[in-house]
């Protein structure tokens, strides 16, 4: 059995892209929150500033756990399957007979697909930096080549949280109830399918939070929507 895992300039490289993206998603919300209302109210100095704290205890957070995931992250290689082992995630064994596809991304990614579309395994080139994961895995399945990754599958974090923007945008600047009907709806739908999709993922670590975080979000909306419909 082979095992392989991440050095250490992985980490060092991955963590600003982190707290760049986690930043702008953080302005996004706090724009909308703020100035998308009229008037600035001095009211409005505290939210920015609990914003800002917990943004910032949010981007720590995340780092710690990027750390971890990275250093417990490994890709093992036996006789029939290949395994990915990673904190707060099951091990994911998918044998090679039940590989369906293998694709290398444009920056060198490799997917490995099995029978669902749970079962996914990836991983960055600096796991494989010699070869040997593609090498055994084009011996058992054609590698698919990707080129070219479309621009609302690289950036689809920011995008969905624009769109989520945008949504509460149009529900709390319109004074039309109908309006404000489409869009919660929209959203609520939004918020149940991120439910129903982490429940079920095997790549997604913290579900329990994700799950409640986002449940106690709808539960929001709809005392919301209730509040301003009633």
């Amino acid at each position: 059995m082979q095992t392989f895992k991440y050095p250490e300039s992985t980490f060092n490289k991955l963590w600003p892209k982190l707290v760049l993206r986690t930043a702008l998603i953080l302005a996004i919300i706090l724009g909308v929150v703020l100035f998308g209302q009229s008037d600035w109210q001095d009211s409005n100095w505290i939210v920015l500033l609990i914003g800002l704290f917990a943004g910032g205890i949010g981007i720590v957070s995340s780092i710690r756990k990027l750390r971890k995931q990275i250093e417990s992250f490994t890709v093992e290689l036996t006789d029939n399957s290949i395994i990915r082992k990673q904190v707060s995630l099951p091990d994911l064994t998918i044998p090679f007979s039940e590989i369906t596809q293998v694709i290398k991304a444009p920056k060198g990614n490799l997917v490995i697909k099995g029978r669902t579309q749970h079962d996914l395994i990836f991983f960055l080139p600096d796991l494989d930096t010699d070869g040997q994961i593609e090498g055994r895995l084009s011996s058992i399945s054609p590698i698919t080549v990707k080129t070219h990754i479309p621009i609302y599958k690289q950036y689809a974090s920011v995008l969905a949280t624009i769109g989520v923007a945008g949504l509460m945008v149009i529900m709390y600047g319109s004074e039309d109830k109908l309006v404000f009907s489409i869009a919660s709806l929209i959203l609520l739908g939004a918020l149940i399918w991120s439910v129903i999709y982490v429940s079920q993922s095997k790549i997604i670590t913290n579900k329990k939070l994700i799950i409640g975080s986002t449940i106690w979000l709808i539960i929001a909306l709809l005392v919301g929507v209730y509040l301003r419909l009633a």
